[in-house]
């Protein structure tokens, strides 16, 4: 179409006049030569050739001048393409070859309908499952046997009857049962345990009437001097030191008094403490180190000190305003400075006057034995030469009833050697008691 156009107007005297697409075109051609327009082709080309005459002049389009799409030449005169030959492409040779299966093992023969050793019904002709037709039978069963079943699974003491249900003939479950069905299970239940306790104790034994013939161990024996002491600490709320010889049931007492006190105080078990100079002494009767108790550590500084240390200390302070009794074993290890410490620090955190801030002491041991260790420098102290042992003990009483030996003339001399006064009869019966010692190992005895 438009290069119809090109040589339609391509001379100037043979200009087609259109008919233009705006109806003001003129108007507006001609009062604004010098202003283009979108639809206006003003274009100054050479003339010489066809398309600089088409632009020397002012040329419209109709609307319908492009509606035949067939005559635009798009191609610009150039020829058309050739067409493409067709691809041929190689034929692939069919070329099979069988495939060879393995051979499958035929199929077992089907098991009898009551057998249990067949194994789970299948589509295909073996399981692929890696379990054996074995694991696919129940478990055999593994009977339980208690001491009071025999082998059928009985019980040999008594003879299981079920509970007697209630008046309703409910079941016997807790919540279908009335109160009177609730106790007469219970009453049940009483008689068949006393059944099965007199059908199970030894045969040894004899029942007469409601008491056994088995002999029950005796309480702790305690002497006339050590029940005195008992009662003088348990009832009437003594300070009481008590000391004696090897053999005379220091130990024993102790144990008592503590299980006493702690039944006393029973309801508030922190009221009683227990403890020891040393930790193998503070194991033996269940308490602990009187270091640990008083939480002074190794009690060096001086009392004012410790006293604001245990302060700061809520659980140590909190032990020494709730003890009312304090036991102390193996009294011979204490250090007299370290007792007077302990003294200052009762009266100044209990905030009480009263000899140990008021409170009881039970002391026990024997000065004749180990004494206390002393710093490098200073000679050993024992706690009876503290400036408050007078006032903090009321009583001291010594133990005289030797129960480890049972020769009184042998207990009298180890008591002259324990304190060091030897009597010439003790002399003269140990130096007869003198031999020769044999060594057969060539092991000879420690020299002292």
């Amino acid at each position: 179409m438009f290069t119809r156009a090109v040589q339609d107007h391509s001379a100037p005297a043979t200009v087609k006049t259109r008919k233009p697409l705006h109806p003001n075109a003129t108007k507006m051609n001609v009062s604004k030569p010098s202003e283009s327009s979108k639809r206006k082709f003003d274009r100054t080309i050479s003339s010489t050739s066809s398309l600089g005459a088409l632009h020397n002049s002012t040329y419209f389009f109709d609307e319908n001048d492009f509606e035949d799409d067939g005559a635009i030449d798009l191609t610009g005169g150039t020829p058309p393409r050739p067409k493409a030959s067709p691809v041929s492409y190689p034929s692939l040779e069919a070329r099979f070859t069988d495939v060879d299966y393995p051979k499958l093992p035929p199929a077992p023969a089907p098991a009898p309908p009551d057998s249990r050793t067949q194994a789970p019904s299948s589509s295909a002709p073996i399981p692929w499952s890696s379990s054996p037709p074995s694991h696919y039978q129940p478990p055999p069963s593994k009977r339980r046997t208690m001491p009071w079943l025999d082998k059928d699974g009985n019980d040999k003491t008594a003879t299981y009857t079920p509970l007697p249900a209630d008046k309703d003939n409910h079941a016997p479950y807790p919540w279908n049962k009335t109160a009177s069905a609730v106790k007469d299970e219970q009453k049940e239940l009483r008689r068949r345990n006393k059944q099965r306790g007199s059908q199970m104790k030894p045969e040894g034994t004899a029942v007469v009437g409601k008491r056994s013939s088995i002999t029950h161990v005796p309480t702790t024996f305690l002497s006339e001097e050590q029940r005195g002491i008992l009662k003088a600490v348990v009832d009437e709320g003594k300070s009481v030191f008590f000391t004696g010889s090897a053999g005379t049931g220091k130990s024993v007492l102790m144990k008592q008094i503590i299980a006493k006190l702690r039944d006393k105080y029973v309801r508030e078990p922190d009221r009683v403490a227990v403890t020891a100079s040393t930790g193998l002494a503070a194991c033996h009767i269940e308490g602990t180190t009187l270091h640990s108790f008083a939480g002074v550590g190794l009690a060096k500084e001086p009392a004012p000190e410790l006293v604001k240390k245990i302060r700061r200390n809520a659980k140590t302070k909190s032990r020494w305003l709730r003890t009312k009794v304090l036991v102390i074993d193996e009294i011979s290890m204490v250090d007299g400075d370290l007792y007077d410490k302990l003294e200052h620090i009762a009266r100044a955190i209990r905030n009480n006057g009263r000899p140990f801030g008021g409170i009881q002491l039970v002391i026990t041991g024997d000065f004749f034995q180990l004494p206390p260790v002393p710093e490098k420098g200073k000679a050993a102290k024992f706690a009876f030469d503290a400036a408050t042992w007078n006032t903090t003990i009321e009583h001291t009483i010594l133990l005289t009833h030797v129960f480890r030996q049972k020769d009184p003339t042998f207990a009298n001399m180890l008591n002259e050697i324990r304190l060091g006064k030897l009597t010439p009869a003790s002399i003269k019966e140990f130096q007869r008691l003198s031999r020769p010692l044999k060594y057969e190992d060539e092991i000879s005895a420690t020299e002292l």
